[in-house]
């Protein structure tokens, strides 16, 4: 089981190596996962970076979820709200994404 952590932009560590870049824009509103820093800068008004780390909390990290599949690889496509998510819209989809493939603890 991995546990899932959101990072935001600002946070990313410069040296960062073992996180998932996930970036979403107006212009381009499907989220697309990377494993390599994406060129565009977030402004949280039309484009937008997160970092998605994986069983280590980089320092800002938010806790999303344990779940029993791995990520990657990454979801396909998150259910939004909108047709642009904003960053919270990221985080809950990607938290119900998580908690969806999630194992209850075996029994005593």
């Amino acid at each position: 089981m991995n546990t899932y952590y959101l990072v935001p932009y600002d946070r990313i560590p410069a040296d960062a190596t073992s996180l998932w870049f996930v970036t979403w824009s107006t212009s381009q509103p499907a989220v697309a996962w990377s494993k390599t820093r994406p060129a565009i800068k977030p402004d949280g008004k039309s484009a937008w970076v997160v970092g998605i780390a994986v069983n280590t909390s980089p320092s800002g990290a938010t806790l999303i979820g344990s779940g029993s599949k791995d990520v990657p690889p990454p979801p396909d496509a998150l259910s939004y709200v909108g047709t642009t998510p904003t960053a919270a819209d990221f985080e809950d989809a990607f938290r119900r994404y998580v908690a969806a493939r999630s194992m209850p603890p075996p029994p005593g």
